[in-house]
C-alpha cells in the first residue's frame, strides 16, 4: 500500500494488496468490511484526534483496491490505519469480524461489541486468521509549502510593481517572511525524511505563534502552522 498528500493537501492511499489470491473463481464475493481512520497527532499523545473515517463493504476486488481521499484540516503528522474483517456468518478461523457497521470479538466470554482501536491491535497483534491490517505514518507540511511559494510570488509581483526598484519596508518584511518559511520547509523536510516527527511536530506546532506568516494567504490554504491567529 503507498499513502502521500495529493496536489490538495489531503491525504491519498492506493492499495496494490494482492487480493485476487483471496478468491477462487466459484466464490466472488468476499464476505469482508473495511474500516480505515485518519488520526492527527499532537504533541502530546495522550491526545489524539480522529479527522476522517470510513466503512466500506468488500463486495469486489475493485471496491477493496478502489483509491481513497481523506481530507486534511491541517499540516502535521497523521497515523492512517486499516482493517478488513470478515462478516459474522464467514468469520472462519476470525475472532474478529463485522455485522457491517459494528465490530465484535469472540473470546471466552463469548461475542462482544469492540471499538476500531481494540480491533485494529488485535488483529495486529494476535494475527488471527481471515483478518488483515495496515497502518502508516504520515507528515503533511503542504500547506507550508504553498505558503512560501506564494509568499515568493508576492515578492516578485512588489519588485515588478515598483519597476524593479526596491521599496526598503515592503521588501524587507517580505523577504524576512520568505526566509523564514524557506529555513522552515528546510528544516521540516530534513526532519521528515528522518523520520524524526516528534521533532517535526514540535517545530510546526512553533510556528503558530509566530501569527503574521501566513496571514496574506489565509483564505488560499488551510492551517499550515503560522496562520494568523484566531
Amino acid at each position: 500500500m503507498e499513502i502521500g498528500i495529493d496536489n490538495n493537501g489531503d491525504l491519498y492511499v492506493v492499495d496494490q494488496s494482492p487480493y485476487e489470491r483471496w478468491i477462487e473463481e466459484a466464490q466472488p464475493d468476499l464476505n469482508h468490511v473495511v474500516y480505515e481512520r485518519v488520526i492527527e497527532f499532537s504533541e502530546d499523545d495522550e491526545k489524539l484526534t480522529i479527522v476522517a473515517q470510513n466503512i466500506s463493504n468488500a463486495d469486489s476486488i475493485n471496491t477493496l483496491k478502489a483509491d481513497k481521499v481523506f481530507e486534511l484540516p491541517r499540516d502535521g503528522f497523521y497515523h492512517y490505519q486499516k482493517i478488513i474483517v470478515p462478516v459474522r456468518d464467514h468469520r472462519g478461523s476470525s475472532d474478529v469480524y463485522s455485522d457491517g457497521v459494528n465490530l465484535f470479538l469472540y473470546d471466552e466470554d463469548g461475542e462482544h461489541e469492540i471499538d476500531f482501536t481494540t480491533a485494529f491491535d488485535y488483529v495486529n497483534d494476535v494475527n488471527t486468521g481471515n483478518a488483515f491490517w495496515f497502518d502508516d505514518y504520515v507528515f503533511s507540511i503542504y500547506n507550508l509549502i504553498k505558503c512560501y511559494v506564494l509568499t515568493e510570488k508576492q515578492r516578485i509581483a512588489n519588485w515588478l510593481k515598483n519597476n524593479c526598484k526596491a521599496d526598503c519596508d515592503i521588501v524587507s518584511s517580505i523577504n524576512t517572511k520568505a526566509d523564514i518559511l524557506m529555513a522552515a520547509v528546510t528544516v521540516l523536510t530534513y526532519l521528515i525524511s528522518n523520520r524524526q516527527f516528534l521533532e517535526a511536530y514540535r517545530l510546526l506546532n512553533g510556528l503558530r505563534t509566530c501569527n503574521s506568516l501566513c496571514e496574506d494567504f489565509i483564505d488560499d490554504i488551510k492551517g499550515c502552522g503560522c496562520g494568523k491567529s484566531v
